[in-house]
């Protein structure tokens, strides 16, 4: 039987380092958590959460929701929409990631928290 890692990342609500493991949206704290595999929990923004997207980039980098991806001649940014994760140019054009993945070299080049200056623009250009 095949698994499948099913990972979070999230920027720590302090700090802004970025916290990966199992994500619990509203705790007994009522504040969202990220608990790591060794056991730790921590506080995180909630604006920050990002879905592990099951594959890696060119450079074994792990690919997550919110990252900012250049594939081919084109770059978009990792969406979770109706079960899958999609590349979104802002525009008219959206790419399943494992279509752009296999396809075209895929390179992470940022992502819409640390770097909003790199996202497409609105028209997909």
């Amino acid at each position: 039987m095949n698994t499948r890692l099913i990972q979070f990342r999230a920027k720590h609500f302090q700090t802004g380092e970025w916290i990966h493991g199992a994500y619990v949206p509203v705790t007994a704290s009522h504040f969202p958590m990220i608990y790591t595999l060794d056991g730790d929990r921590h506080r995180v923004d909630e604006n920050t959460v990002g879905q592990y997207a099951g594959m890696c980039d060119d450079n074994e980098q792990e690919i997550y929701e919110g990252d900012i991806v250049k594939y081919g001649n084109e770059k978009g940014i990792v969406v979770f929409d109706e079960g899958r994760f999609l590349c979104d140019d802002r525009g008219i054009h959206v790419e399943d990631l494992y279509i752009a993945y296999f396809n075209n070299d895929c390179n992470i080049i940022g992502n819409i928290c640390d770097n909003p200056e790199l996202m497409p623009e609105e028209d997909g250009k």
